[in-house]
C-alpha cells in the first residue's frame, strides 16, 4: 500500500491488495464495500472493475442518491469523511474514504471505501429513542444543506456540487440565473434588518414556489440568488424570470403606504451539455454573474 501526501490525501492499492484489506476490514466493521460515486455503484475488483447492478444508496431503503451523499463528497475532497445513517430505526455510522486501485493493465482507477458499524448497545439505542435521537439525527443532516434565514439551499450545497449529481450519467442543457435584490442596503437601512430579513425569506419562498420541483434555488450570500434550471433552455428561463418579476408586483411589498415592492437583477447562462465539472460550473456562474450586472 502507497500512501500519496500533498494537497489531496489518499491511499494506493495494487488491484491484487485491495481485496484481502476488504477481508481484514470485515473483522472490525458490520460492511465493508467499494463504490463508484459518480454512478452510485457498488464495485468489485479482480484484475479489472466490476460494477453491480444495485446501486449503492439501495441499502438504506433509497430510491435515489442520499442527499447527504458523503462519499460523493469525500471522492471530491479527496479525504475522509462520516456521518450517520438511519435504518430501520436503527443507528449506522459510515466512514467513506477516497482511494485508487492499480489495476493490471497498470491504470489507476478512483472510487471510495465505505466501512459502516451498527450501533449495538441495546440499553443506549433505548435512551436515544426516549431522547429523540434520530429525529435531532435527521434534522442535522438537512440543516447541512439549508439557508438558516430562508431556508432555501445554503452555499455549502452549491459548493459540494450537490446539484449536479446526476449529470455524470446523463449530460444534458442546464440553466443558472443569478439575480439580487435592487437597492437591499438601502432597503435596510430605511426600514431596519427584520424588514430587509423578511424580505430575503419572502423572496427566497416565492422563487421556490414558482420552480419546478427538479430545479434548486440556492442563497449564495446577503441578498444573492442561484437558481438552477434542470432540462431548461433560455426561453424556459425566461418565462420564470418574467413570473418571478409579476409575482414580486403584489407578493414582495414593504412599504404597504408608498407602494413599494421588491425589484430584481437577473442574469442567466445556458449550457446545452452540462457535464458537472468544475470548469463548468464556474463558467455558468460567472456568465450569469456578469450578465445580471448588465441588467443592473
Amino acid at each position: 500500500m502507497l500512501i500519496k501526501q500533498g494537497r489531496s490525501r489518499y491511499m494506493e492499492y495494487q488491484y491484487h491488495e485491495i481485496n484481502h484489506m476488504i477481508k481484514n476490514l470485515s473483522c472490525f466493521f458490520d460492511v465493508v464495500r467499494l463504490v463508484d460515486p459518480i454512478h452510485c455503484h457498488r464495485i468489485e475488483v479482480d484484475q479489472g472493475i466490476t460494477r453491480k447492478q444495485k446501486k449503492c444508496y439501495e441499502v438504506w431503503n433509497k430510491s435515489d442518491r442520499c442527499e447527504n451523499c458523503i462519499s460523493y463528497q469525500a471522492y471530491q475532497q479527496q479525504k475522509r469523511l462520516t456521518k450517520f445513517e438511519l435504518l430501520n430505526d436503527e443507528i449506522y455510522f459510515v466512514i467513506s474514504t477516497p482511494l485508487q486501485i492499480r489495476l493490471a493493465d497498470d491504470s489507476l482507477y478512483s472510487c471510495v471505501l465505505e466501512m459502516v458499524v451498527k450501533n449495538s448497545n441495546k440499553i443506549l439505542m433505548g435512551h436515544l429513542k426516549n431522547n429523540d435521537y434520530f429525529e435531532n439525527i435527521i434534522l442535522y443532516e438537512k440543516k447541512l444543506y439549508e439557508d438558516a434565514l430562508t431556508q432555501v439551499y445554503n452555499r455549502r450545497f452549491y459548493a459540494e456540487k450537490s446539484f449536479c449529481y446526476g449529470y455524470y450519467n446523463d449530460r444534458h442543457e442546464i440553466i443558472f440565473i443569478v439575480t439580487d435584490l435592487k437597492g437591499f442596503k438601502k432597503i435596510n437601512d430605511q426600514y431596519g434588518h427584520i424588514v430587509g430579513d423578511t424580505i430575503l425569506y419572502e423572496t427566497a419562498q416565492l422563487i421556490s414556489r414558482t420552480i419546478r420541483k427538479q430545479d434548486y434555488v440556492i442563497r449564495m450570500g446577503g441578498d444573492e440568488f442561484l437558481i438552477i434550471l434542470d432540462h431548461s433552455d433560455e426561453e424556459g428561463a425566461r418565462r420564470v424570470i418574467d413570473e418571478i418579476k409579476e409575482k414580486s408586483c403584489h407578493e414582495l411589498i414593504y412599504d404597504h403606504v408608498e407602494k413599494k415592492h421588491v425589484i430584481l437583477n437577473f442574469g442567466m447562462a445556458y449550457d446545452a451539455d452540462f457535464d458537472g465539472s468544475d470548469e463548468s460550473i464556474k463558467k455558468l456562474y460567472y456568465e450569469a454573474d456578469q450578465n445580471m450586472y448588465h441588467d443592473k
